[in-house]
């Protein structure tokens, strides 16, 4: 609709404000591209079930219009049967992994989500459990 065209290009150009990054015509293409793409349940449907998902995003960014969207996605996804882990970082924007701030603890989110999805930890030489 007139109505989400809109609201998709005010999200582009509060995303090129901030990111001083110049959106051009045909990134503003291939974002609603990917957006139509996104919004049918069959792509979603598409997405393997036993691979467990981490959305991560700043409450204050745009591009998840502030926390809704990633939940909306996050509801979306487990109500087609997928294992979905959600974190939102309260305070920041896009990019969460770069503000110095959070850094660290962003990455021991990722690394963590990670070690509990892989088992990374059974594979850690020394292991006391290995012997």
């Amino acid at each position: 609709s007139s109505e989400n065209l809109i609201s998709i290009w005010e999200l582009h150009w509060n995303v090129c404000e901030f990111t001083e990054f110049f959106c051009n015509s045909s990134f503003a293409t291939e974002i609603f591209e990917v957006i139509d793409f996104i919004q049918k349940k069959k792509n979603i449907e598409k997405i393997p079930k036993d691979i467990p998902i981490l959305l991560i995003a700043g409450d204050e960014d745009p591009v998840g219009n502030y926390g809704e969207g990633v939940y909306a996605v996050s509801n979306w996804l487990i109500s087609t049967g997928h294992n979905v882990k959600t974190q939102l970082y309260a305070g920041y924007r896009h990019e969460i992994h770069n503000y110095d701030e959070i850094k660290e603890e962003v990455e021991e989110g990722i690394i963590d989500f990670m070690d509990d999805v892989i088992g990374l930890y059974d594979f850690v030489e020394g292991d006391e459990d290995e012997e």
